[in-house]
């Protein structure tokens, strides 16, 4: 084996440093000798003559500008990883092998292979392609090959299976307060309440119409109304529409409310809601909306037909770089009463935000006993938890554009 003229001279150097240090009464002939001895048969010419000479080994220059241009950390690894795939190195997701067939997907794994002494570096990306799997897509039908599942959405939990709702769900809960004809102006309810609310995706014909639908349920008078009835006072509300959502241009939508409340009296309410707005670039909006009720129904208490109260107003939304919504809207009804409102939401992360709002239509009958039976307002407070964590982004054009409707969306009077 050829031995290269660095490694001779480096290797002469040792053994005189060695010998020197083991025989210090040897005499410099017969350290000379030992050391031509040792390297006889693997010396070139060129050491010879350098270690017949007077002048002391050194070591060889290279050496001493390799140690001193010693690569960062970054480059070392990015070396280490690049000579190990030359050797033949895998990473662990490309090692990964499935076979789908039509009743289970087996996945085999290869054991993690050792580098230096050390597990190699392993770099797997849950949302990636899976090799072996069919066209190597981890959402086959609705997903594409960085784990997003496209229009879906919904990173690292599509498996085969597109899961839209996820990405825009809301679920929410929490206290509201609020007061109308119904309760006949005596105490007003208190309670709580817990609500779905999702949007997803038609697009139709490249519009980017979206649908929505939800459920609140509100549990209020929980002790009764003294001395009016011991009954617990329960509402359901569900709210299922269409809209359009735009970072800039015109935005609309409409839903359909319906409202079934069982207390002391039984009642079943349908009401349809729409707004249209202009969005600036600013994030500023204007808009206008509606609510007009669609039937009416019994009221055995107050012994007359009621239904859903009228409204219309106009609105002013700001939305923040970060997911936070803010609006206030006026108007009145067709009972020429004034009606005042607004809704604020602030995301505390991508998951978690907290939502409040408050409505109060002005009586037309002013102060008074007539004032005080027509008088009716909202307000709650509440936790949304958004599992698909995009409520920070605002380019999710999907999430709902309407709240589920409640008694400030949902005012009920005597016709």
């Amino acid at each position: 084996m050829r031995v290269s003229t660095r490694t001779i001279v480096a290797r002469i150097f040792v053994a005189a440093t060695v010998i020197s240090a083991c025989l210090p009464g040897i005499s410099a002939q017969a350290e000379d000798s030992l050391i031509k001895a040792a390297f006889r048969e693997e010396t070139s010419p060129d050491v010879k003559a350098m270690a017949a000479s007077d002048a002391p080994p050194s070591p060889p220059s290279g050496l001493l500008e390799t140690r001193k241009r010693r690569r960062p950390p970054s480059v070392r690894k990015a070396t280490r990883r690049n000579s190990a795939r030359l050797a033949g190195y895998r990473p662990r997701h490309e090692r990964l092998a499935a076979t789908h067939t039509a009743s289970q997907s087996v996945l085999v794994e290869a054991p993690i292979e050792m580098y230096d002494g050390q597990p190699a570096d392993i770099e797997f990306d849950l949302g990636g392609p899976v090799p072996g799997g069919p066209d190597d897509e981890f959402c086959d039908s609705c997903g594409s090959d960085n784990g997003d599942c496209g229009s879906c959405g919904v990173k690292k939990l599509c498996f085969q299976v597109c899961l839209p709702v996820i990405e825009s769900l809301q679920v929410g809960g929490g206290v509201q307060g609020f007061k109308g004809p119904g309760n006949l102006g005596q105490d007003s309810s208190f309670g709580f309440y817990e609500s779905l609310n999702m949007g997803i995706p038609l697009d139709l014909f490249g519009s980017g119409i979206g649908a929505q639908f939800g459920i609140r349920g509100v549990q209020s008078n929980i002790s009764g109304a003294n001395p009016r009835t011991s009954d617990r006072r329960e509402q359901v509300f569900l709210t299922a529409g269409l809209f359009r959502r735009v970072d800039c241009g015109l935005q609309f939508g409409a839903v359909i409310d319906y409202l079934s409340e069982s207390w002391d009296r039984s009642i079943d309410l349908t009401q349809v809601r729409g707004e249209i707005s202009w969005v600036h670039s600013s994030r500023n909006e204007i808009g206008f909306q509606i609510a007009s009720g669609l039937d009416t129904s019994f009221d055995s208490i107050v012994r007359a037909n009621v239904g859903a109260t009228d409204t219309y107003s106009i609105f002013y939304r700001y939305r923040t770089k970060y997911g936070g919504v803010a609006k206030l809207y006026a108007g009145g009804s067709n009972n020429s009463e004034g009606l005042a409102g607004g809704d604020l939401f602030m995301p505390f992360n991508d998951s978690w935000g907290f939502i409040s709002e408050f409505a109060y239509l002005v009586p037309q009958n002013g102060a008074g006993g007539a004032g005080n039976l027509q008088e009716a307002w909202n307000i709650g407070l509440g936790i949304v938890w958004q599992p698909g964590h995009r409520l920070r982004q605002t380019n999710n054009y999907y999430r709902p554009l309407f709240r589920v409707a409640d008694n400030g969306l949902f005012f009920v009077d005597t016709e």
